[in-house]
């Protein structure tokens, strides 16, 4: 097994076991309004709680631009639609629950994840690869400043 191989499969072994992100079945449809289902992770923990805190949600936020990625990686735009929901949800929550000293600078940051997270679902939906994956490299470059604001 090549080591491109072995990195694919951890990487969807992560992707399995990362609770709160979910993909849409084969009947999804744009159109329909968003659920307000629970999403339950692992432990049967409602993953979309709102008693956590900012670095909850940055690890929920990064699962879910890991889960990008891969799908990405797979030639699965398909399932960027929720997958991008779950980016947003998150990032918004972490903007919400930052510390007092820096949440100005990491709403900024956050807001421009969303941005950046509403882009690549458009361009996914478009079947845009190029763009996609260069969407996909600022986003991941924003959460590494996101994260940076928090400490």
């Amino acid at each position: 097994m090549t080591n491109k191989n072995v990195r694919l499969l951890v990487a969807l072994g992560l992707l399995v076991s990362a609770p709160g992100i979910s993909f849409a079945g084969a009947g999804h449809d744009h159109a329909m309004p968003a659920t307000t289902e629970s999403k339950e992770g692992a432990q049967g923990e409602d993953v979309h709680s709102h008693d956590r805190n900012s670095q909850e949600f940055l690890v929920d936020l990064k699962k879910a631009v890991a889960a990008a990625t891969i799908a990405i990686d797979s030639g699965m735009l398909d399932r960027l639609h929720d997958i991008t929901e779950d980016i947003t949800h998150a990032a918004s929550h972490v903007a919400e629950k930052a510390p007092a000293q820096s949440k100005t600078r990491v709403t900024g940051a956050a807001k421009n994840i969303e941005s950046l997270a509403n882009m690549l679902h458009k361009q996914a939906d478009a079947g845009d690869v190029a763009k996609v994956q260069s969407t996909l490299k600022k986003l991941q470059a924003m959460v590494v400043v996101l994260e940076s604001q928090l400490k």
